[in-house]
């Protein structure tokens, strides 16, 4: 039997969980497990018995892939010099020591400081005026010829020092560090800014016109749509941040997203080339596209119209259901890159799911943090294809002697292979729950049993896709359920640290199970039934989803509806 159990207990006034799996997994335990663990190096000067001790503990943790960067920035250092990169040296250790590389080769996210000296236009620029240093701007009227030249002369350079057959995964860059945002804060030259928006290059500027006169034609009709009085096309401008909300700001941020998905669709096809031309008929590496941050829902958007403004998923313009679908179109491998965030990560599960999507999917631990174990226990429950970690606190600043996250992290490694073949039941100390609306728990890693917080206001125990339980409050006089960005209305379940399982709307609770006052209580999913029950401290059953034969007359059948006062 497969037990998915959390325990609610409280911590400095924050409900915290623990997961304890009782487990017989029925998923196959993948054969390349070792190499499905990877990381990002800390890098620093190349001292061979230093990257050696490093790639040691690497191998002990149970890693063998490495992250890594071959880019234009470390390659040419000035116009038409070229060198060796930084990172070379150790690329060479970690493939005579059999590592694997995830490998990000490309131009476009590490330009080199004289190629802007050069081209001052080929900058993204904010709102106010702040300049890209890791990304070239989509609109540079030479970006794709730039691009076919610089990139070629890196996997050239690649194959030459033989690193290309170490790849297993070869990021397509869309952006800074690989991943498809305009540049976030944190990228720039400037890295505590606030999030801005990134379309106001000269560049940029002259494509908005052009482009909306392609979609009106005629001057007219877009003042009719956009409520303005431009004289003709010439006079159109990017309107700044706040002052023009409504259709025409819709146009703005329609334009914005619309160049970035142009870009990502060619840079993909042109990784296409490049793996057939210095591949060939050798085994190639599987495209990797990173997914980072929330989906932008259609309640961001509209309340961005609203306002002419955005936040800042739209400033960054996130589009994870256009990177899922262009990864199906080309049979690409994805990477979510925010774990743990169980809520986003369910989403993109679930729309691939309702797209009949087929897609590898890594972990990355977001804003290099995050409890090894907790991110390990993400990949059980979702079926992850594997885990990368990133970031420096698993060694001193020596970047040889090991800290307390790396023993962590070799531990949760550890403990995630033997949890995926069956052989070890370790508690795991992980946030699970709210359910948050459109998200699931899994009860075990094949997903046959779920609890899913619908859009309807509804929480269902299913198995094998078939209910077997609902809080029925699905119901209309409880109202509409938003999204889960918009607190007032958005629907949840949440086991309370008082041992209440609550389904509410916004502050509304519209059912619970009735057992609070059990603060050591725990709720298990089970892949048998009543498949969902509290227990309490000693194990005595306080509530399960079906308990028509339970002999204990104080056992109320919550099965049916249990309709609460906004204020319980």
């Amino acid at each position: 039997m497969t037990e998915l159990c959390i325990r609610s207990r409280m911590i400095v006034a924050l409900f915290s969980l623990s997961l304890c799996f009782a487990a017989t997994i029925n998923a196959a335990t993948p054969s390349d497990i070792p190499i499905r663990f990877g990381v990002g190096d800390v890098g620093g000067p190349f001292i061979a018995k230093e990257f050696q001790s490093r790639l040691d503990l690497y191998r002990q943790a149970g890693i063998g892939i490495l992250r890594t960067d071959i880019g234009w920035r470390d390659r040419e250092k000035a116009n038409g010099i070229f060198q060796d990169p930084e990172a070379q040296a150790f690329l060479q250790l970690a493939h005579n020591n059999s590592f694997l590389l995830k490998a990000n080769i490309g131009a476009f996210a590490s330009p080199p400081d004289w190629f802007f000296n050069v081209h001052p236009d080929a900058q993204l620029v904010n709102e106010v005026g702040l300049k890209s240093t890791n990304a070239i701007s989509y609109w540079f009227p030479g970006l794709y010829d730039l691009l076919e030249q610089k990139d070629d002369e890196l996997f050239a350079y690649a194959s030459t020092e033989g690193l290309l057959s170490s790849v297993a995964y070869l990021i397509v860059p869309l952006g800074p560090a690989g991943e498809p945002l305009y540049p976030p804060s944190w990228t720039t030259s400037e890295p505590n800014k606030p999030i801005r928006f990134w379309f106001f290059d000269r560049n940029a500027q002259a494509d908005f016109p052009l482009k909306m006169r392609e979609k009106y034609r005629l001057i007219h009709r877009a003042n009719t749509k956009w409520g303005t009085h431009f004289k003709d096309w010439s006079r159109v401008e990017i309107p700044s941040v706040g002052t023009q909300p409504g259709p025409m700001w819709r146009d703005v941020l329609g334009w914005y997203r619309d160049t970035k998905r142009a870009f990502i669709r060619w840079q993909v096809m042109h990784y296409r080339r490049l793996i057939a031309k210095y591949y060939g008929a050798r085994p190639a590496p599987k495209l990797l596209i990173l997914v980072p941050g929330d989906h932008i829902t259609a309640f961001e958007m509209d309340a961005a119209v609203t306002s002419g403004g955005g936040n800042d998923q739209l400033k960054m313009m996130s589009d994870s259901e256009f990177l899922l679908d262009v990864a199906h179109s080309v049979d690409a491998y994805i990477q979510y890159t925010g774990i743990p965030n169980m809520g986003e990560l369910e989403y993109l599960e679930q729309y691939m799911r309702d797209h009949k999507y087929s897609l590898p999917l890594w972990g990355e631990n977001a804003g290099n943090k995050g409890d090894p174990k907790e991110l390990d226990a993400e990949v059980l429950l979702n079926g992850l294809y594997g885990q990368e970690y990133i970031g420096a606190n698993i060694f001193e600043s020596d970047r040889v002697t090991p800290t307390a996250q790396y023993f962590d992290l070799k531990d949760a490694h550890v403990w995630l292979k033997n949890a995926w073949g069956g052989r070890v039941d370790p508690p795991v100390s992980l946030k699970l729950l709210p359910v948050e609306q459109g998200a699931c728990v899994y009860g075990n890693a094949s997903k046959g049993i779920s609890l899913c917080m619908q859009d309807d206001g509804n929480l269902v125990l299913s198995r094998n896709e078939q209910q077997v339980w609902s809080s029925h409050t699905g119901h209309r006089e409880f109202g509409f359920c938003s999204t889960k960005q918009d607190p007032v209305s958005a629907c949840n379940a949440n086991f309370q640290g008082d041992g209440n399982l609550v389904v509410r709307r916004g502050d509304q609770a519209l059912w619970s199970s009735n057992t609070a006052g059990h603060s050591d209580a725990q709720i298990a999913i089970l892949d048998m039934p009543p498949y969902l029950k509290i227990t309490d401290s000693r194990g005595a059953v306080l509530w399960s989803a079906v308990q028509t034969n339970n002999p204990d007359p104080k056992m109320q059948d919550h099965t049916k509806p249990n309709l609460l006062e906004p204020n319980n």
